[in-house]
């Protein structure tokens, strides 16, 4: 290959580095679609099931009441 790529004019060179550095961004493009296609198909298969996701936001208020009260009583 490196006899062959001596013998070639800068003309022959440039187009040869053109073509390959289009398709290495026509492969970099086709990698991210991929990548894209799979975190939306991951995003589309979680489930959420209303009793999981249910809230008692009296619960989370009592919880960063207790955390509270704990900080400010080890920082006095």
């Amino acid at each position: 290959m490196n006899s062959e790529l001596s013998r070639m004019s800068k003309g022959e060179l440039k187009s040869i580095l053109d073509e390959a550095e289009e398709q290495i961004a026509e492969i970099r493009a086709e990698l991210e679609r991929r990548q894209e296609a799979e975190q939306h198909e991951a995003v589309d298969g979680l489930e959420f099931s209303v009793k999981r996701t249910a809230v008692d936001w009296t619960q989370v208020k009592t919880f960063f009441q207790q955390v509270l009260a704990e900080l400010r009583s080890t920082t006095r």
